[in-house]
């Protein structure tokens, strides 16, 4: 009971996309940058560790077989409520219209495709994959082909995507 630690729990996002669309692993590595994926995500980096308004804030995009959401959640303290959301608002805008850089670009495509290995690495995850391939109708090794399918990926795909995916205007 710490009456004095009262938090905003915030959760906003927009429509996302079907798990078939072709525009999916190009949003995985937006996700990661903006803030799907380690510590050096943008939403870690502005709303932790340069003001400290948040312990953890991260993004995600849902799939499923009908366009789902992309989700942003972090739980500032009640007085970091409103200058840390118009921040994020801010940060969504920047990046639809800037997009993210080489340097994110790189790191996301190496973490990513060094961690791609642990979506198939038990037999109960192969089925699970399997499972999916077939009630996604999505094709056979979807999951294990993950890591060449983002060697394929170029910056400006990713940031083409972005441009004609974020909605800033729309968010919820």
């Amino acid at each position: 009971d710490k009456p004095e630690r009262t938090q905003t729990q915030i959760i906003l996002g927009q429509k996302g996309l079907a798990i078939q669309d072709p525009r999916t692993d190009a949003l995985q590595v937006l996700n990661y940058v903006f803030g799907g994926g380690s510590f050096q995500s943008r939403l870690m980096v502005e709303l932790r560790v340069k003001t400290g308004w948040t312990y953890t804030a991260g993004s995600a995009l849902k799939l499923a077989s009908k366009p789902h959401t992309w989700r942003i959640s972090y739980f500032p303290k009640n007085g970091d409520t409103e200058i840390s959301l118009k921040k994020t608002l801010n940060m969504i805008q920047e990046l639809k219209q800037k997009g993210i850089t080489s340097e994110e670009f790189n790191f996301a495509i190496q973490s990513m495709t060094n961690g791609a290995g642990f979506n198939y690495n038990t037999p109960l995850k192969r089925l699970e994959n399997r499972l999916l391939e077939v009630i996604y109708d999505l094709p056979e090794g979807y999951t294990r082909n993950f890591a060449a399918r983002l060697k394929q990926l170029t910056l400006e795909q990713v940031n083409q995507t972005t441009r004609e995916f974020l909605r800033p205007e729309n968010m919820m």
